[in-house]
């Protein structure tokens, strides 16, 4: 997560130093603001399954969909590198576009 903080942190700095970009504030702002959902979706998804892994340990609930929170928890650093991949991948796409 602190990988992809310091990317989102640099690619926003691209974007808000670009000369392509200088005089097209709407353009910024788009990008601006598909950047900060994109962030705040993979955090969310992410604190979600430390929650849910987190209510699984303290209460031991059983059932299928907590038998899959186990699997999740169990390969989350899986999980978190497909997720910031993607992530990482569609913002350098966005903000290269533009440069």
């Amino acid at each position: 997560m602190s990988l992809l903080d310091t990317l989102d942190g640099a690619l926003m700095m691209a974007l808000y130093t670009s000369t392509a970009l200088a005089k097209d504030h709407i353009a910024i702002l788009y990008y601006s603001i598909v950047l900060t959902v994109i962030t705040v979706m993979v955090a969310v998804v992410i604190g979600l399954i430390q929650l849910l892994t987190l209510v699984l340990n303290v209460a031991q609930p059983s059932g299928r969909f907590w038998d899959g929170v186990t699997a999740a928890g169990e390969h989350f650093d899986i999980i978190g590198e497909d997720y910031s991949d993607p992530v990482v991948s569609g913002r350098r796409m966005l903000v290269t576009r533009w440069m």
